[in-house]
């Protein structure tokens, strides 16, 4: 998780490396009242997605929590990033990626590359 230094936006990112269960999370957080423009989502289905590391920094991603997730998203992981406005919006949507099965460190930081694979 991040804090935007312009704005009081907490971020929380998540890796998925199944895209159902990705898709199914976003519906979640929409039925838990997140609007569209609070989630975003990046993956592919070949190839890779260019800069999208820059992206994520320009996001509010720490450089390695980018970095990491751009690798993943490059051999095929499904990365969800949230935007909460309120603590209380962070836990709840926190605890709904991780019931779909996202991948997230406790403490918001970066996962470990051991933590890839199939779930």
């Amino acid at each position: 998780m991040a804090k935007d230094a312009g704005n009081s936006i907490l971020h929380i990112s998540s890796l998925f490396w199944d895209g159902f269960e990705a898709a199914q999370a976003i519906a979640d957080l929409a039925q838990s009242g997140f609007s569209s423009e609070d989630v975003s989502a990046f993956g592919t289905l070949a190839g890779r997605i260019p800069h999208l590391d820059r992206c994520l920094l320009a996001m509010g991603l720490t450089p390695s929590e980018s970095a990491y997730f751009a690798e993943c998203c490059d051999e095929g992981g499904v990365l969800l990033v949230v935007h909460a406005h309120k603590l209380e919006q962070r836990n709840v949507a926190a605890r709904l990626l991780r019931r779909r099965g996202g991948l997230m460190a406790a403490d918001g930081s970066s996962l470990p590359m051991e933590n890839r694979g199939v779930l």
